[in-house]
Protein backbone atom coordinates (compact mmCIF):
# COMPACT_ATOMS: atom_id res chain seq x y z
CA UNK A 1 0.00 0.00 0.00
CA UNK A 2 2.19 2.84 -1.34
CA UNK A 3 1.75 6.54 0.62
CA UNK A 4 2.07 9.43 -1.38
CA UNK A 5 3.11 12.72 0.03
CA UNK A 6 2.99 15.97 -2.28
CA UNK A 7 6.03 18.50 -1.53
CA UNK A 8 6.77 22.51 -3.04
CA UNK A 9 8.63 25.09 -1.78
CA UNK A 10 6.62 28.57 -1.16
CA UNK A 11 4.36 29.70 -3.57
CA UNK A 12 4.15 26.53 -5.77
CA UNK A 13 0.67 25.64 -5.45
CA UNK A 14 0.67 22.62 -2.98
CA UNK A 15 -2.87 24.47 -1.09
CA UNK A 16 -4.42 24.85 -4.05
CA UNK A 17 -3.20 22.24 -6.09
CA UNK A 18 -4.27 19.38 -3.39
CA UNK A 19 -7.55 20.95 -2.80
CA UNK A 20 -8.53 21.34 -6.47
CA UNK A 21 -7.55 17.87 -7.38
CA UNK A 22 -9.85 16.27 -4.59
CA UNK A 23 -12.63 18.59 -5.70
CA UNK A 24 -11.73 17.48 -9.78
CA UNK A 25 -11.84 13.62 -8.32
CA UNK A 26 -15.20 14.32 -6.57
CA UNK A 27 -16.72 15.13 -9.66
CA UNK A 28 -14.82 13.39 -12.54
CA UNK A 29 -12.87 10.35 -10.46
CA UNK A 30 -14.85 7.62 -12.52
CA UNK A 31 -14.09 4.93 -9.90
CA UNK A 32 -11.33 6.83 -8.34
CA UNK A 33 -12.37 8.93 -5.27
CA UNK A 34 -9.96 10.92 -1.99
CA UNK A 35 -11.76 9.87 1.08
CA UNK A 36 -10.48 12.17 3.91
CA UNK A 37 -8.72 10.58 6.72
CA UNK A 38 -9.61 13.41 9.40
CA UNK A 39 -12.16 16.26 9.81
CA UNK A 40 -9.29 18.68 9.36
CA UNK A 41 -8.46 17.51 6.19
CA UNK A 42 -11.48 17.88 4.17
CA UNK A 43 -12.17 21.04 6.07
CA UNK A 44 -9.02 22.25 5.17
CA UNK A 45 -10.13 21.17 1.14
CA UNK A 46 -13.89 23.32 1.75
CA UNK A 47 -12.46 26.32 3.09
CA UNK A 48 -9.85 26.61 0.35
CA UNK A 49 -12.28 25.74 -2.41
CA UNK A 50 -14.65 28.70 -1.41
CA UNK A 51 -11.56 31.08 -1.43
CA UNK A 52 -11.29 30.34 -4.88
CA UNK A 53 -15.20 30.35 -5.80
CA UNK A 54 -14.91 33.49 -3.93
CA UNK A 55 -11.87 34.53 -6.19
CA UNK A 56 -9.15 34.82 -3.87
CA UNK A 57 -6.60 33.00 -2.99
CA UNK A 58 -6.17 30.88 0.68
CA UNK A 59 -3.82 32.35 2.63
CA UNK A 60 -0.09 31.41 3.27
CA UNK A 61 0.90 29.24 5.93
CA UNK A 62 1.71 30.69 9.14
CA UNK A 63 5.27 30.37 10.51
CA UNK A 64 5.39 27.23 12.94
CA UNK A 65 2.35 25.53 11.38
CA UNK A 66 2.93 22.36 9.64
CA UNK A 67 -0.57 21.14 8.84
CA UNK A 68 -0.53 17.32 7.49
CA UNK A 69 -3.58 16.06 6.20
CA UNK A 70 -4.40 12.68 4.89
CA UNK A 71 -6.66 11.47 2.50
CA UNK A 72 -7.15 7.55 1.47
CA UNK A 73 -6.82 7.66 -2.10
CA UNK A 74 -8.96 4.78 -3.79
CA UNK A 75 -8.07 3.57 -7.59
CA UNK A 76 -9.78 1.02 -9.62
CA UNK A 77 -8.84 -2.53 -9.05
CA UNK A 78 -5.79 -0.97 -6.72
CA UNK A 79 -5.80 -0.92 -3.08
CA UNK A 80 -6.54 1.67 -1.19
CA UNK A 81 -3.09 3.86 -1.05
CA UNK A 82 -2.71 7.13 1.79
CA UNK A 83 -2.52 10.53 0.55
CA UNK A 84 -0.43 12.75 2.58
CA UNK A 85 -0.04 16.73 2.04
CA UNK A 86 2.47 17.87 4.35
CA UNK A 87 1.85 21.77 3.90
CA UNK A 88 5.14 23.52 5.40
CA UNK A 89 5.98 27.20 4.93
CA UNK A 90 8.23 26.84 1.85
CA UNK A 91 10.82 28.52 4.39
CA UNK A 92 10.55 25.31 5.80
CA UNK A 93 11.92 23.34 3.07
CA UNK A 94 14.42 25.80 2.54
CA UNK A 95 15.95 25.26 5.91
CA UNK A 96 16.08 21.20 5.28
CA UNK A 97 17.51 21.19 1.73
CA UNK A 98 19.32 24.88 1.20
CA UNK A 99 22.85 23.01 1.93
CA UNK A 100 22.45 19.40 1.05
CA UNK A 101 20.19 16.61 0.69
CA UNK A 102 21.24 15.00 4.14
CA UNK A 103 18.11 14.36 6.20
CA UNK A 104 20.84 13.11 8.78
CA UNK A 105 20.33 16.57 10.79
CA UNK A 106 17.05 18.32 11.32
CA UNK A 107 15.37 20.35 13.62
CA UNK A 108 13.10 18.44 15.48
CA UNK A 109 10.46 20.63 14.55
CA UNK A 110 10.83 19.56 11.12
CA UNK A 111 11.08 15.64 11.70
CA UNK A 112 7.76 14.99 10.34
CA UNK A 113 8.44 16.52 7.07
CA UNK A 114 11.88 14.83 6.97
CA UNK A 115 10.29 11.49 7.62
CA UNK A 116 7.79 12.02 5.16
CA UNK A 117 10.47 12.88 2.32
CA UNK A 118 12.41 10.04 3.64
CA UNK A 119 10.25 7.47 3.61
CA UNK A 120 7.29 8.20 1.01
CA UNK A 121 6.92 5.72 -2.02
CA UNK A 122 5.18 7.97 -4.64
CA UNK A 123 6.65 11.82 -4.46
CA UNK A 124 4.81 14.60 -6.20
CA UNK A 125 7.12 17.49 -6.16
CA UNK A 126 5.95 20.98 -7.40
CA UNK A 127 7.95 23.23 -9.24
CA UNK A 128 6.76 27.01 -9.25
CA UNK A 129 8.63 28.29 -12.69
CA UNK A 130 7.70 31.71 -11.31
CA UNK A 131 10.92 31.21 -9.14
CA UNK A 132 13.37 31.00 -12.44
CA UNK A 133 11.72 33.25 -14.78
CA UNK A 134 11.40 37.18 -15.23
CA UNK A 135 13.59 37.76 -11.95
CA UNK A 136 16.87 39.63 -11.66
CA UNK A 137 17.56 37.70 -8.40
CA UNK A 138 20.09 35.43 -9.38
CA UNK A 139 21.27 34.21 -6.08
CA UNK A 140 17.04 33.96 -5.33
CA UNK A 141 16.66 31.75 -8.38
CA UNK A 142 19.81 29.51 -7.59
CA UNK A 143 18.44 29.06 -4.55
CA UNK A 144 14.84 27.92 -5.65
CA UNK A 145 16.75 25.15 -7.94
CA UNK A 146 19.48 24.29 -5.19
CA UNK A 147 16.51 23.41 -3.02
CA UNK A 148 14.43 21.56 -5.84
CA UNK A 149 17.33 19.77 -6.55
CA UNK A 150 18.20 19.06 -3.15
CA UNK A 151 14.80 17.29 -2.58
CA UNK A 152 15.03 15.24 -5.67
CA UNK A 153 18.75 13.95 -4.37
CA UNK A 154 17.50 12.94 -0.82
CA UNK A 155 14.72 10.79 -2.85
CA UNK A 156 16.87 9.23 -5.11
CA UNK A 157 19.81 8.40 -2.63
CA UNK A 158 16.60 5.92 -1.49
CA UNK A 159 17.26 2.11 -2.21
CA UNK A 160 14.53 1.53 -3.43
CA UNK A 161 13.88 5.28 -4.90
CA UNK A 162 10.34 6.25 -4.81
CA UNK A 163 8.52 7.05 -7.87
CA UNK A 164 8.74 11.08 -8.13
CA UNK A 165 6.34 13.77 -10.40
CA UNK A 166 8.46 16.52 -11.12
CA UNK A 167 5.06 19.16 -11.22
CA UNK A 168 5.44 22.08 -12.98
CA UNK A 169 2.32 24.52 -11.44
CA UNK A 170 0.75 27.19 -12.52
CA UNK A 171 0.55 26.38 -16.24
CA UNK A 172 -1.67 29.33 -17.02
CA UNK A 173 0.87 31.83 -16.12
CA UNK A 174 3.73 30.78 -18.39
CA UNK A 175 1.63 29.83 -21.86
CA UNK A 176 4.70 30.63 -23.81
CA UNK A 177 6.80 28.00 -22.11
CA UNK A 178 4.55 25.48 -20.63
CA UNK A 179 1.52 24.00 -21.96
CA UNK A 180 -0.59 20.88 -21.87
CA UNK A 181 -0.62 20.16 -25.58
CA UNK A 182 3.84 20.37 -25.26
CA UNK A 183 4.42 17.74 -23.04
CA UNK A 184 8.33 17.22 -23.55
CA UNK A 185 9.12 19.03 -20.61
CA UNK A 186 13.08 18.67 -21.07
CA UNK A 187 14.03 21.34 -22.64
CA UNK A 188 12.58 23.31 -20.13
CA UNK A 189 13.91 21.88 -17.36
CA UNK A 190 17.29 21.98 -19.49
CA UNK A 191 17.11 25.99 -19.74
CA UNK A 192 15.80 27.16 -16.59
CA UNK A 193 16.87 24.33 -13.82
CA UNK A 194 20.16 22.91 -15.05
CA UNK A 195 21.18 21.73 -12.38
CA UNK A 196 17.90 19.87 -11.70
CA UNK A 197 18.01 18.20 -14.83
CA UNK A 198 21.87 16.76 -15.00
CA UNK A 199 21.29 15.53 -11.49
CA UNK A 200 17.83 13.56 -12.32
CA UNK A 201 18.95 12.63 -15.69
CA UNK A 202 22.33 10.68 -14.67
CA UNK A 203 20.71 8.91 -12.17
CA UNK A 204 19.59 5.57 -13.33
CA UNK A 205 15.71 5.60 -11.92
CA UNK A 206 15.41 8.29 -14.93
CA UNK A 207 15.83 5.93 -17.19
CA UNK A 208 14.23 3.60 -15.93
CA UNK A 209 11.07 5.40 -16.04
CA UNK A 210 10.67 6.14 -12.82
CA UNK A 211 10.79 9.85 -12.81
CA UNK A 212 7.52 11.57 -14.93
CA UNK A 213 7.00 15.32 -15.53
CA UNK A 214 3.39 17.13 -15.94
CA UNK A 215 2.34 20.33 -16.39
CA UNK A 216 -1.01 21.40 -14.15
CA UNK A 217 -2.84 24.41 -13.69
CA UNK A 218 -4.63 23.77 -10.95
CA UNK A 219 -6.82 27.66 -11.85
CA UNK A 220 -6.83 27.90 -15.53
CA UNK A 221 -7.84 31.11 -15.93
CA UNK A 222 -7.36 34.29 -13.50
CA UNK A 223 -8.01 37.90 -13.54
CA UNK A 224 -6.39 41.13 -12.32
CA UNK A 225 -7.86 43.69 -9.24
CA UNK A 226 -7.03 46.47 -7.92
CA UNK A 227 -7.35 45.91 -3.97
CA UNK A 228 -7.77 48.41 -1.08
CA UNK A 229 -4.27 49.83 -1.18
CA UNK A 230 -4.09 49.94 -4.87
CA UNK A 231 -2.17 47.73 -5.65
CA UNK A 232 -3.19 44.96 -8.85
CA UNK A 233 -2.99 41.27 -8.25
CA UNK A 234 -3.61 38.28 -9.79
CA UNK A 235 -6.91 36.21 -8.39
CA UNK A 236 -9.07 33.12 -9.39
CA UNK A 237 -11.78 34.29 -12.22
CA UNK A 238 -15.07 33.10 -12.29
CA UNK A 239 -15.71 29.73 -13.68
CA UNK A 240 -12.43 28.66 -13.98
CA UNK A 241 -11.25 24.45 -14.05
CA UNK A 242 -8.50 22.69 -13.81
CA UNK A 243 -6.14 21.23 -16.25
CA UNK A 244 -3.94 18.56 -16.05
CA UNK A 245 -5.19 16.20 -13.53
CA UNK A 246 -6.40 13.52 -16.33
CA UNK A 247 -2.46 12.74 -17.06
CA UNK A 248 -1.49 12.68 -13.31
CA UNK A 249 -4.61 10.70 -12.36
CA UNK A 250 -3.18 8.08 -14.54
CA UNK A 251 0.16 8.19 -13.74
CA UNK A 252 -0.68 7.42 -9.72
CA UNK A 253 -3.06 4.50 -10.92
CA UNK A 254 0.03 2.99 -13.12
CA UNK A 255 2.35 3.58 -10.55
CA UNK A 256 0.58 2.55 -7.31
CA UNK A 257 0.04 -0.82 -9.28
CA UNK A 258 3.64 -1.63 -9.41
CA UNK A 259 4.96 -4.36 -7.06
CA UNK A 260 6.75 -3.01 -4.41
CA UNK A 261 10.63 -2.53 -5.51
CA UNK A 262 13.17 -4.97 -3.91
CA UNK A 263 14.70 -3.23 -0.94
CA UNK A 264 17.98 -3.86 -1.48
CA UNK A 265 19.43 -2.42 1.65
CA UNK A 266 17.58 -4.69 3.89
CA UNK A 267 18.57 -7.76 2.21
CA UNK A 268 22.78 -6.51 1.52
CA UNK A 269 24.27 -8.55 3.98
CA UNK A 270 22.57 -12.07 2.80
CA UNK A 271 23.16 -10.84 -0.91
CA UNK A 272 26.38 -10.30 -0.96
CA UNK A 273 27.53 -13.17 0.51
CA UNK A 274 25.51 -15.12 -2.04
CA UNK A 275 26.96 -13.25 -4.66
CA UNK A 276 30.66 -14.03 -3.50
CA UNK A 277 29.05 -18.06 -3.23
CA UNK A 278 28.18 -17.71 -6.64
CA UNK A 279 31.84 -16.18 -7.59
CA UNK A 280 33.26 -19.01 -6.42
CA UNK A 281 30.98 -21.84 -8.01
CA UNK A 282 31.16 -19.69 -11.42
CA UNK A 283 35.47 -19.79 -11.16
CA UNK A 284 35.29 -23.72 -10.19
CA UNK A 285 33.53 -24.40 -12.78
CA UNK A 286 35.42 -22.64 -15.52
CA UNK A 287 32.92 -20.34 -15.78
CA UNK A 288 35.00 -16.89 -14.81
CA UNK A 289 36.33 -15.79 -18.68
CA UNK A 290 32.91 -16.64 -20.31
CA UNK A 291 32.43 -14.24 -23.07
CA UNK A 292 29.27 -12.19 -22.13
CA UNK A 293 26.82 -11.22 -24.33
CA UNK A 294 27.10 -6.71 -24.23
CA UNK A 295 23.76 -5.46 -22.81
CA UNK A 296 21.41 -3.66 -24.57
CA UNK A 297 22.45 0.22 -23.51
CA UNK A 298 18.45 1.64 -22.08
CA UNK A 299 17.07 4.10 -24.22
CA UNK A 300 17.28 7.72 -22.39
CA UNK A 301 15.18 8.31 -19.72
CA UNK A 302 11.85 10.24 -20.52
CA UNK A 303 9.51 12.65 -18.13
CA UNK A 304 6.41 10.86 -19.28
CA UNK A 305 5.41 7.40 -18.65
CA UNK A 306 6.58 4.36 -20.48
CA UNK A 307 2.89 3.37 -21.47
CA UNK A 308 0.21 6.01 -24.10
CA UNK A 309 -1.93 7.75 -21.47
CA UNK A 310 -4.56 8.82 -23.70
CA UNK A 311 -6.69 11.95 -23.23
CA UNK A 312 -9.76 13.03 -25.64
CA UNK A 313 -8.83 17.07 -25.90
CA UNK A 314 -12.61 17.13 -27.87
CA UNK A 315 -15.26 15.47 -29.70
CA UNK A 316 -18.00 16.51 -31.43
CA UNK A 317 -20.90 14.51 -33.84
CA UNK A 318 -22.84 15.57 -36.50
CA UNK A 319 -25.16 14.18 -38.91
CA UNK A 320 -24.87 13.45 -42.97
CA UNK A 321 -27.28 13.13 -45.05
CA UNK A 322 -26.98 10.07 -47.38
CA UNK A 323 -30.70 10.30 -48.44
CA UNK A 324 -33.51 11.62 -47.32
CA UNK A 325 -34.32 8.96 -45.04
CA UNK A 326 -31.09 7.66 -44.22
CA UNK A 327 -28.63 9.70 -41.91
CA UNK A 328 -24.99 8.83 -41.19
CA UNK A 329 -23.66 10.46 -37.82
CA UNK A 330 -19.75 11.41 -38.48
CA UNK A 331 -17.57 11.35 -34.69
CA UNK A 332 -14.91 13.66 -34.98
CA UNK A 333 -12.15 14.90 -32.33
CA UNK A 334 -8.83 15.24 -31.05
CA UNK A 335 -6.78 13.19 -28.79
CA UNK A 336 -3.83 14.13 -26.89
CA UNK A 337 -0.80 11.06 -25.58
CA UNK A 338 0.36 12.45 -22.45
CA UNK A 339 2.62 9.39 -21.65
CA UNK A 340 5.03 6.79 -23.91
CA UNK A 341 5.27 6.83 -27.17
CA UNK A 342 2.82 3.43 -28.65
CA UNK A 343 -1.22 2.83 -30.01
CA UNK A 344 -4.04 4.39 -27.90
CA UNK A 345 -7.82 2.88 -28.96
CA UNK A 346 -10.36 5.60 -29.20
CA UNK A 347 -13.84 4.08 -28.40
CA UNK A 348 -17.45 6.15 -29.66
CA UNK A 349 -21.01 4.86 -28.68
CA UNK A 350 -23.91 5.76 -30.54
CA UNK A 351 -27.67 5.46 -29.09
CA UNK A 352 -30.77 6.02 -31.52
CA UNK A 353 -33.87 5.10 -30.66
CA UNK A 354 -33.81 1.63 -28.96
CA UNK A 355 -30.56 0.60 -31.03
CA UNK A 356 -27.08 1.40 -29.52
CA UNK A 357 -23.66 0.45 -31.50
CA UNK A 358 -19.94 0.88 -30.88
CA UNK A 359 -17.06 1.61 -33.16
CA UNK A 360 -13.47 1.84 -32.17
CA UNK A 361 -10.56 3.79 -34.06
CA UNK A 362 -6.14 2.96 -32.77
CA UNK A 363 -3.58 4.69 -33.62
CA UNK A 364 -0.44 5.02 -33.04
CA UNK A 365 1.18 8.53 -30.93
CA UNK A 366 4.31 9.50 -30.09
CA UNK A 367 5.00 10.62 -26.68
CA UNK A 368 3.30 14.36 -25.79
CA UNK A 369 1.83 14.29 -29.85
CA UNK A 370 -1.74 15.46 -30.33
CA UNK A 371 -3.95 13.50 -33.43
CA UNK A 372 -7.18 13.71 -35.11
CA UNK A 373 -9.44 10.93 -35.25
CA UNK A 374 -12.61 10.05 -36.64
CA UNK A 375 -15.23 7.55 -36.49
CA UNK A 376 -18.20 6.91 -38.79
CA UNK A 377 -21.67 5.23 -38.14
CA UNK A 378 -23.02 4.53 -41.39
CA UNK A 379 -26.86 4.34 -42.21
CA UNK A 380 -28.55 5.07 -39.08
CA UNK A 381 -32.13 6.68 -39.67
CA UNK A 382 -32.68 10.54 -38.49
CA UNK A 383 -33.15 10.46 -34.59
CA UNK A 384 -32.79 11.89 -31.46
CA UNK A 385 -29.29 10.08 -31.72
CA UNK A 386 -27.14 10.57 -28.83
CA UNK A 387 -23.04 9.32 -28.64
CA UNK A 388 -19.94 9.28 -26.46
CA UNK A 389 -16.00 9.22 -26.86
CA UNK A 390 -13.62 8.00 -24.61
CA UNK A 391 -9.85 6.45 -24.32
CA UNK A 392 -11.79 3.36 -22.21
CA UNK A 393 -14.17 0.97 -23.23
CA UNK A 394 -16.42 0.87 -20.14
CA UNK A 395 -16.78 4.86 -19.96
CA UNK A 396 -19.00 4.76 -23.62
CA UNK A 397 -20.97 1.86 -21.74
CA UNK A 398 -22.43 4.47 -18.76
CA UNK A 399 -25.28 6.63 -19.94
CA UNK A 400 -24.30 9.64 -18.28
CA UNK A 401 -21.20 9.75 -20.76
CA UNK A 402 -23.90 10.19 -23.56
CA UNK A 403 -24.55 13.87 -25.46
CA UNK A 404 -26.93 14.64 -28.08
CA UNK A 405 -26.23 15.13 -31.75
CA UNK A 406 -26.82 18.12 -32.61
CA UNK A 407 -29.48 18.78 -35.41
Amino acid sequence: MPSIAVLGTEEAGKTVLVSCLVKYVQQFGEGISLDPQSAEAQLYVDRVWRQLQNHDWPPKTQEGQIPILEWTLHLPGLAASPFRLIDPRGHDLRRIFSADANLASIPPELQELASTVATSDIVILLVNLGDFLGTPEGDRRRGSELVVKFILDACLRRQPAPSIALVFTQADRFPDVLTSQNMDLHPVTKRYLPLVYESMTRHPHFASGGIYGCVVSAVNKTRIVVDTNNVARSVPAPGFQSDGFDGLLQWLQIVAAKPPAWDWEKFKPWANALWISLLVLFFLRGCWNRPKVPAKPNAPGAFLSKSPLPKIVFSQARYSMKSLIDWDVEVTGQVRNDGGSGSVTIFAGLLCGDKEWEKETVTYLAAGATSDFQIDFKEYSMGNAKFAVSTARDAVQKLSAYHSVPK
